[in-house]
Protein backbone atom coordinates (compact mmCIF):
# COMPACT_ATOMS: atom_id res chain seq x y z
CA UNK A 1 0.00 0.00 0.00
CA UNK A 2 3.31 2.41 0.08
CA UNK A 3 2.31 5.42 -2.03
CA UNK A 4 -1.58 4.38 -2.14
CA UNK A 5 -2.31 8.17 -0.59
CA UNK A 6 -0.32 10.16 -2.48
CA UNK A 7 -2.21 9.29 -5.66
CA UNK A 8 -5.43 8.89 -4.17
CA UNK A 9 -5.55 12.04 -2.52
CA UNK A 10 -6.33 14.21 -5.32
CA UNK A 11 -9.22 12.46 -6.04
CA UNK A 12 -10.52 11.95 -2.43
CA UNK A 13 -9.59 15.51 -1.94
CA UNK A 14 -10.61 18.72 -4.26
CA UNK A 15 -8.29 18.02 -6.93
CA UNK A 16 -7.74 21.17 -8.25
CA UNK A 17 -6.14 22.08 -5.05
CA UNK A 18 -3.71 19.20 -5.12
CA UNK A 19 -2.11 17.89 -8.49
CA UNK A 20 1.42 18.19 -8.79
CA UNK A 21 2.98 20.67 -11.79
CA UNK A 22 5.57 17.91 -12.02
CA UNK A 23 6.67 14.02 -10.72
CA UNK A 24 8.29 14.48 -7.35
CA UNK A 25 11.35 12.38 -7.41
CA UNK A 26 11.68 8.92 -5.94
CA UNK A 27 12.91 9.26 -2.33
CA UNK A 28 16.76 8.77 -1.83
CA UNK A 29 19.38 8.98 0.98
CA UNK A 30 21.59 11.87 0.46
CA UNK A 31 25.12 11.29 1.82
CA UNK A 32 27.63 13.94 2.95
CA UNK A 33 31.53 13.67 3.96
CA UNK A 34 32.97 17.26 4.59
CA UNK A 35 30.47 18.56 1.94
CA UNK A 36 31.04 16.10 -0.63
CA UNK A 37 27.97 14.38 -1.59
CA UNK A 38 27.88 10.37 -2.09
CA UNK A 39 25.75 8.89 -4.13
CA UNK A 40 23.95 4.76 -3.42
CA UNK A 41 26.88 2.14 -4.05
CA UNK A 42 29.64 4.94 -3.73
CA UNK A 43 32.95 4.13 -2.16
CA UNK A 44 33.96 6.15 0.05
CA UNK A 45 38.16 6.01 1.20
CA UNK A 46 39.54 6.20 4.38
CA UNK A 47 41.94 5.01 6.56
CA UNK A 48 42.99 2.71 9.32
CA UNK A 49 41.82 4.00 12.48
CA UNK A 50 40.16 7.40 10.68
CA UNK A 51 37.19 8.60 12.77
CA UNK A 52 34.72 9.87 9.93
CA UNK A 53 31.71 12.28 10.30
CA UNK A 54 28.68 11.85 7.93
CA UNK A 55 25.68 13.42 7.04
CA UNK A 56 22.60 11.97 6.38
CA UNK A 57 18.92 13.29 4.70
CA UNK A 58 15.97 11.77 2.99
CA UNK A 59 15.02 13.92 -0.10
CA UNK A 60 12.44 13.48 -2.70
CA UNK A 61 9.04 11.49 -2.67
CA UNK A 62 6.29 13.71 0.02
CA UNK A 63 9.54 15.99 0.91
CA UNK A 64 9.71 17.06 -2.73
CA UNK A 65 6.19 17.63 -2.41
CA UNK A 66 5.96 19.29 1.09
CA UNK A 67 8.97 21.73 0.18
CA UNK A 68 8.90 22.69 -3.32
CA UNK A 69 5.42 23.50 -3.43
CA UNK A 70 5.85 25.93 -6.54
CA UNK A 71 7.20 22.75 -8.66
CA UNK A 72 5.56 20.06 -7.31
CA UNK A 73 2.41 21.29 -5.77
CA UNK A 74 -0.36 23.16 -7.66
CA UNK A 75 -1.72 25.55 -5.23
CA UNK A 76 -4.24 28.51 -6.28
CA UNK A 77 -3.60 31.76 -5.74
CA UNK A 78 -6.13 32.55 -3.55
CA UNK A 79 -4.74 30.18 -0.98
CA UNK A 80 -3.04 31.47 2.05
CA UNK A 81 0.32 29.31 2.86
CA UNK A 82 0.33 29.62 7.05
CA UNK A 83 3.11 27.11 7.56
CA UNK A 84 6.00 25.74 5.06
CA UNK A 85 9.07 24.04 5.39
CA UNK A 86 10.79 21.10 3.63
CA UNK A 87 8.58 19.38 6.75
CA UNK A 88 5.16 21.23 6.75
CA UNK A 89 3.01 22.24 5.04
CA UNK A 90 -0.48 24.04 6.21
CA UNK A 91 -2.08 26.46 3.95
CA UNK A 92 -5.90 27.71 3.82
CA UNK A 93 -8.61 28.11 1.28
CA UNK A 94 -11.16 30.14 2.47
CA UNK A 95 -11.96 28.55 5.75
CA UNK A 96 -10.82 25.20 4.48
CA UNK A 97 -7.31 23.98 6.22
CA UNK A 98 -4.88 21.40 4.37
CA UNK A 99 -1.81 20.22 6.33
CA UNK A 100 0.88 18.03 5.30
CA UNK A 101 3.51 17.25 7.98
CA UNK A 102 6.08 14.77 9.07
CA UNK A 103 5.13 12.58 11.96
CA UNK A 104 8.87 10.78 12.22
CA UNK A 105 11.48 9.83 10.62
CA UNK A 106 14.60 7.19 11.75
CA UNK A 107 17.44 6.73 10.36
CA UNK A 108 18.96 2.47 10.71
CA UNK A 109 22.57 1.89 9.73
CA UNK A 110 23.85 -2.01 9.01
CA UNK A 111 27.46 -2.21 9.04
CA UNK A 112 30.50 -4.54 9.93
CA UNK A 113 30.36 -5.29 13.87
CA UNK A 114 34.27 -4.06 14.22
CA UNK A 115 33.26 -0.79 12.39
CA UNK A 116 31.71 0.91 15.61
CA UNK A 117 28.77 4.06 14.85
CA UNK A 118 27.47 6.97 16.53
CA UNK A 119 24.63 8.58 15.84
CA UNK A 120 22.47 11.66 16.26
CA UNK A 121 19.43 13.44 14.64
CA UNK A 122 20.35 17.40 14.45
CA UNK A 123 16.92 18.26 12.74
CA UNK A 124 14.04 16.30 11.57
CA UNK A 125 15.43 15.38 8.76
CA UNK A 126 19.29 15.45 9.12
CA UNK A 127 21.55 13.14 10.74
CA UNK A 128 24.76 13.30 11.94
CA UNK A 129 26.93 9.94 11.91
CA UNK A 130 30.45 8.94 13.37
CA UNK A 131 32.02 6.20 12.30
CA UNK A 132 35.06 4.96 13.90
CA UNK A 133 37.04 2.84 11.06
CA UNK A 134 38.76 -0.52 13.13
CA UNK A 135 42.79 -1.06 12.39
CA UNK A 136 42.29 -5.00 11.13
CA UNK A 137 41.81 -5.48 7.78
CA UNK A 138 38.26 -6.31 6.52
CA UNK A 139 36.73 -8.48 3.65
CA UNK A 140 34.23 -5.88 2.43
CA UNK A 141 33.48 -2.82 5.06
CA UNK A 142 30.62 -1.25 3.98
CA UNK A 143 27.38 0.97 5.44
CA UNK A 144 23.85 0.33 4.81
CA UNK A 145 21.70 3.04 5.55
CA UNK A 146 17.52 2.77 6.32
CA UNK A 147 16.04 5.68 6.53
CA UNK A 148 11.71 5.82 7.09
CA UNK A 149 9.53 8.73 7.35
CA UNK A 150 6.24 9.29 8.26
CA UNK A 151 3.86 11.54 6.95
CA UNK A 152 0.29 13.02 7.77
CA UNK A 153 -2.05 14.66 5.56
CA UNK A 154 -5.26 16.79 7.30
CA UNK A 155 -8.05 18.27 6.06
CA UNK A 156 -11.18 18.81 8.53
CA UNK A 157 -11.95 15.79 10.02
CA UNK A 158 -10.10 13.65 7.05
CA UNK A 159 -6.60 12.44 8.47
CA UNK A 160 -4.60 10.33 6.62
CA UNK A 161 -1.05 8.76 6.90
CA UNK A 162 1.82 8.15 4.76
CA UNK A 163 5.21 6.75 4.56
CA UNK A 164 8.66 7.06 2.73
CA UNK A 165 11.32 4.97 2.69
CA UNK A 166 14.88 4.58 0.83
CA UNK A 167 18.18 2.44 1.10
CA UNK A 168 21.65 3.40 0.22
CA UNK A 169 24.60 1.36 0.41
CA UNK A 170 28.45 2.78 0.79
CA UNK A 171 31.30 0.74 0.29
CA UNK A 172 34.72 1.92 2.49
CA UNK A 173 38.14 1.33 1.12
CA UNK A 174 40.52 1.55 3.91
CA UNK A 175 43.89 2.33 3.44
CA UNK A 176 46.32 2.52 6.00
CA UNK A 177 50.22 0.49 6.63
CA UNK A 178 49.82 -3.03 7.01
CA UNK A 179 52.22 -3.46 10.26
CA UNK A 180 50.50 -1.21 12.34
CA UNK A 181 48.59 -3.18 14.97
CA UNK A 182 46.60 -0.10 16.76
CA UNK A 183 45.62 2.78 14.77
CA UNK A 184 42.91 5.71 15.57
CA UNK A 185 43.12 9.29 14.64
CA UNK A 186 45.74 10.67 17.22
CA UNK A 187 47.93 6.90 17.78
CA UNK A 188 49.72 4.95 15.48
CA UNK A 189 51.33 1.90 16.71
CA UNK A 190 53.99 -0.84 15.18
CA UNK A 191 55.85 -3.30 16.73
CA UNK A 192 54.64 -6.02 19.13
CA UNK A 193 51.17 -5.95 20.01
CA UNK A 194 49.78 -6.29 23.59
CA UNK A 195 45.70 -6.35 24.21
CA UNK A 196 46.64 -3.86 27.75
CA UNK A 197 48.28 -1.61 25.82
CA UNK A 198 45.32 -1.62 23.34
CA UNK A 199 42.82 -0.75 26.21
CA UNK A 200 45.00 2.18 27.70
CA UNK A 201 45.87 3.45 24.05
CA UNK A 202 41.83 3.28 23.63
CA UNK A 203 41.54 5.65 26.67
CA UNK A 204 44.07 8.07 25.34
CA UNK A 205 41.98 8.68 22.43
CA UNK A 206 38.94 9.10 24.39
CA UNK A 207 40.79 11.41 26.32
CA UNK A 208 41.79 13.52 23.22
CA UNK A 209 37.82 13.65 21.90
CA UNK A 210 36.78 14.77 25.45
CA UNK A 211 39.13 17.61 26.21
CA UNK A 212 38.32 18.61 21.82
CA UNK A 213 34.89 18.51 22.70
CA UNK A 214 35.15 20.69 26.05
CA UNK A 215 36.93 23.04 24.35
CA UNK A 216 34.48 23.82 21.54
CA UNK A 217 31.52 24.15 23.80
CA UNK A 218 34.35 26.52 25.99
CA UNK A 219 33.91 24.68 29.39
CA UNK A 220 37.84 25.53 29.59
CA UNK A 221 36.88 24.08 33.43
CA UNK A 222 35.90 20.99 32.33
CA UNK A 223 39.07 21.12 29.62
CA UNK A 224 41.69 21.05 32.44
CA UNK A 225 39.82 18.52 34.14
CA UNK A 226 40.13 16.08 31.01
CA UNK A 227 44.12 17.13 30.54
CA UNK A 228 44.49 15.93 33.92
CA UNK A 229 42.34 12.61 33.76
CA UNK A 230 45.02 12.15 29.83
CA UNK A 231 48.13 12.83 31.64
CA UNK A 232 47.22 10.41 34.47
CA UNK A 233 46.16 7.95 31.79
CA UNK A 234 49.49 8.21 29.85
CA UNK A 235 51.56 7.79 33.37
CA UNK A 236 49.29 4.56 33.66
CA UNK A 237 50.77 3.39 30.01
CA UNK A 238 54.17 4.23 30.58
CA UNK A 239 54.36 2.22 33.59
CA UNK A 240 52.44 -0.47 32.18
CA UNK A 241 54.90 -0.15 29.23
CA UNK A 242 58.30 -0.80 31.60
CA UNK A 243 56.62 -3.67 33.28
CA UNK A 244 55.28 -5.65 29.99
CA UNK A 245 59.38 -4.95 28.72
CA UNK A 246 60.43 -6.64 32.03
CA UNK A 247 58.55 -9.36 31.12
CA UNK A 248 59.88 -9.79 28.02
CA UNK A 249 62.84 -8.35 27.13
CA UNK A 250 62.50 -8.54 23.36
CA UNK A 251 59.37 -6.36 23.50
CA UNK A 252 59.45 -3.52 21.40
CA UNK A 253 56.71 -1.40 20.07
CA UNK A 254 56.71 2.00 17.97
CA UNK A 255 54.00 4.41 19.37
CA UNK A 256 53.62 7.75 17.26
CA UNK A 257 51.10 10.41 18.50
CA UNK A 258 49.43 12.41 15.97
CA UNK A 259 48.01 16.19 16.28
CA UNK A 260 47.10 17.49 19.76
CA UNK A 261 43.06 17.49 21.21
CA UNK A 262 43.05 21.12 20.74
CA UNK A 263 44.12 20.79 16.90
CA UNK A 264 40.18 21.13 15.77
CA UNK A 265 39.51 24.20 18.09
CA UNK A 266 42.79 26.21 16.99
CA UNK A 267 42.15 25.54 12.96
CA UNK A 268 38.41 26.57 13.28
CA UNK A 269 38.74 30.06 15.10
CA UNK A 270 40.58 30.94 11.30
CA UNK A 271 37.28 29.25 9.49
CA UNK A 272 34.88 30.94 12.07
CA UNK A 273 36.65 34.31 11.49
CA UNK A 274 36.47 33.83 7.54
CA UNK A 275 32.72 33.20 7.87
CA UNK A 276 32.46 36.64 9.72
CA UNK A 277 33.07 38.57 6.40
CA UNK A 278 30.64 36.23 4.39
CA UNK A 279 28.24 37.23 6.84
CA UNK A 280 29.14 40.60 6.74
CA UNK A 281 28.47 40.69 3.38
CA UNK A 282 24.54 40.09 3.58
CA UNK A 283 24.21 43.35 5.14
CA UNK A 284 24.45 45.56 2.54
CA UNK A 285 23.39 42.97 -0.04
CA UNK A 286 20.02 42.76 2.21
CA UNK A 287 19.29 46.62 2.29
CA UNK A 288 20.02 46.64 -1.91
CA UNK A 289 17.83 44.10 -2.95
CA UNK A 290 15.43 45.53 0.04
CA UNK A 291 15.23 48.54 -2.02
CA UNK A 292 14.89 46.94 -5.14
CA UNK A 293 11.96 44.84 -3.87
CA UNK A 294 10.29 47.85 -2.67
CA UNK A 295 10.20 49.50 -6.43
CA UNK A 296 8.17 46.50 -7.64
CA UNK A 297 4.13 47.32 -8.04
CA UNK A 298 2.34 45.93 -5.08
CA UNK A 299 0.81 43.77 -7.55
CA UNK A 300 3.40 42.56 -9.54
CA UNK A 301 2.85 40.72 -12.98
CA UNK A 302 4.52 37.96 -15.01
CA UNK A 303 7.25 40.61 -15.86
CA UNK A 304 8.05 41.04 -12.28
CA UNK A 305 9.02 37.11 -12.55
CA UNK A 306 12.91 38.18 -13.55
CA UNK A 307 12.88 40.69 -10.98
CA UNK A 308 12.08 38.24 -8.27
CA UNK A 309 14.28 35.82 -9.52
CA UNK A 310 17.14 37.68 -9.65
CA UNK A 311 16.62 38.67 -5.89
CA UNK A 312 16.67 34.81 -5.28
CA UNK A 313 19.36 34.02 -7.38
CA UNK A 314 21.46 36.82 -5.64
CA UNK A 315 21.30 35.18 -2.76
CA UNK A 316 21.49 31.47 -3.99
CA UNK A 317 24.62 32.51 -5.00
CA UNK A 318 25.75 33.72 -2.11
CA UNK A 319 25.20 30.58 -0.33
CA UNK A 320 27.05 28.63 -2.66
CA UNK A 321 30.09 30.64 -2.28
CA UNK A 322 30.18 30.31 1.48
CA UNK A 323 33.29 28.06 2.48
CA UNK A 324 32.03 24.34 2.27
CA UNK A 325 31.68 22.71 5.85
CA UNK A 326 30.02 25.98 6.72
CA UNK A 327 27.18 25.15 8.21
CA UNK A 328 28.47 22.41 10.32
CA UNK A 329 30.97 24.28 11.50
CA UNK A 330 28.52 26.66 12.63
CA UNK A 331 26.34 24.16 14.13
CA UNK A 332 29.26 22.43 16.12
CA UNK A 333 30.10 25.42 18.10
CA UNK A 334 26.59 27.31 18.21
CA UNK A 335 24.30 24.68 17.45
CA UNK A 336 21.51 26.53 19.28
CA UNK A 337 20.46 28.61 16.07
CA UNK A 338 19.59 26.28 12.72
CA UNK A 339 22.06 27.95 10.53
CA UNK A 340 21.10 25.68 7.40
CA UNK A 341 17.55 27.21 7.67
CA UNK A 342 19.27 30.72 8.04
CA UNK A 343 21.66 30.34 4.97
CA UNK A 344 19.47 28.73 2.53
CA UNK A 345 17.28 31.10 0.45
CA UNK A 346 15.21 28.07 -0.69
CA UNK A 347 14.06 27.53 2.90
CA UNK A 348 12.14 30.82 2.78
CA UNK A 349 10.46 29.91 -0.92
CA UNK A 350 8.06 27.82 -2.48
CA UNK A 351 10.26 28.03 -6.24
CA UNK A 352 13.80 26.69 -6.77
CA UNK A 353 16.13 29.66 -7.71
CA UNK A 354 18.54 27.82 -9.86
CA UNK A 355 15.54 26.27 -11.98
CA UNK A 356 14.97 29.98 -12.65
CA UNK A 357 11.07 29.62 -12.99
CA UNK A 358 8.23 30.88 -10.75
CA UNK A 359 5.00 29.57 -11.24
CA UNK A 360 2.90 31.40 -8.43
CA UNK A 361 3.28 34.89 -8.58
CA UNK A 362 1.88 35.65 -5.53
CA UNK A 363 2.94 33.36 -3.89
CA UNK A 364 6.70 34.12 -4.73
CA UNK A 365 6.48 37.70 -3.99
CA UNK A 366 5.01 37.17 -0.69
CA UNK A 367 7.98 34.87 -0.33
CA UNK A 368 10.99 36.99 -1.19
CA UNK A 369 9.10 39.96 0.96
CA UNK A 370 9.33 37.95 3.87
CA UNK A 371 12.81 36.84 3.37
CA UNK A 372 14.21 40.02 3.46
CA UNK A 373 12.19 41.26 6.15
CA UNK A 374 13.51 38.43 8.70
CA UNK A 375 17.34 38.04 7.42
CA UNK A 376 17.31 41.98 7.68
CA UNK A 377 16.64 41.89 11.16
CA UNK A 378 18.75 38.31 12.05
CA UNK A 379 21.73 38.90 10.28
CA UNK A 380 23.39 42.04 12.44
CA UNK A 381 22.51 39.43 15.73
CA UNK A 382 24.02 36.78 13.65
CA UNK A 383 27.25 38.48 13.02
CA UNK A 384 27.78 39.49 16.77
CA UNK A 385 27.09 35.81 17.77
CA UNK A 386 29.69 34.49 15.33
CA UNK A 387 32.26 36.66 17.08
CA UNK A 388 31.63 36.39 20.29
CA UNK A 389 32.07 32.42 19.68
CA UNK A 390 35.77 33.46 18.04
CA UNK A 391 36.25 35.75 21.10
CA UNK A 392 35.75 33.00 23.91
CA UNK A 393 37.55 30.39 21.77
CA UNK A 394 40.66 32.20 21.97
CA UNK A 395 41.25 30.93 25.39
CA UNK A 396 41.66 27.29 23.72
CA UNK A 397 45.29 28.69 22.27
CA UNK A 398 46.19 28.63 26.10
CA UNK A 399 45.44 25.05 26.34
CA UNK A 400 47.58 24.13 23.00
CA UNK A 401 50.60 25.65 23.79
CA UNK A 402 50.87 23.51 27.05
CA UNK A 403 49.31 20.42 25.27
CA UNK A 404 52.04 21.35 22.66
CA UNK A 405 54.55 21.16 25.40
CA UNK A 406 53.42 18.13 27.32
CA UNK A 407 52.25 15.61 24.30
CA UNK A 408 55.75 16.15 22.08
CA UNK A 409 58.26 15.28 25.44
CA UNK A 410 56.30 11.75 26.17
CA UNK A 411 59.47 10.03 26.65
CA UNK A 412 57.87 6.54 25.11
CA UNK A 413 56.47 7.96 21.79
CA UNK A 414 57.54 10.23 18.79
CA UNK A 415 54.70 12.98 18.07
CA UNK A 416 53.96 14.79 14.50
CA UNK A 417 52.06 17.31 13.86
CA UNK A 418 48.49 16.88 12.77
CA UNK A 419 47.35 20.93 11.98
CA UNK A 420 47.06 21.50 8.26
CA UNK A 421 46.03 17.70 7.24
CA UNK A 422 43.05 17.27 4.77
CA UNK A 423 42.13 13.97 5.45
CA UNK A 424 38.75 12.93 6.27
CA UNK A 425 39.07 13.13 10.26
CA UNK A 426 36.53 15.21 11.12
CA UNK A 427 34.49 14.38 14.70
Amino acid sequence: MKRTLHVLVPFLIACEFMFAVQPDRKPFIEIRVNDKQFQNRDILEVDKGDRIKLTISLEGGLRDYVKFVDSYTDIPEEAQILVHNENCLVYQIQNERYEWKLLNQELAIETDETITIQKQKTQANTYQVWINVPSQKLDKPYLNFFVKANWQYTEGSLVMQDEDEAEAILYLKIEGKTDEWYTSPNIKVSGNRDSRLEKKFDQIQHAYHAIEEKMIKRDFKATQIEIRNMQSTIQQTELLLKQIKNEKETFFVDVIFVGLPSDKPINDMDKLRQLINFWTELDPMLKLYRSNFDKLPAEPTDKNKKDLLVIAQAFDNWTHSVPKNSIDLLNTYIPEINWEEKAFIQNYLSFSPEQKKVNNLAHAYSEIDDFLEKRSLDVPAEIQIINNTVNRLQVARLFDRMLLGYISSINFSNWKSGRGSNNLQVY
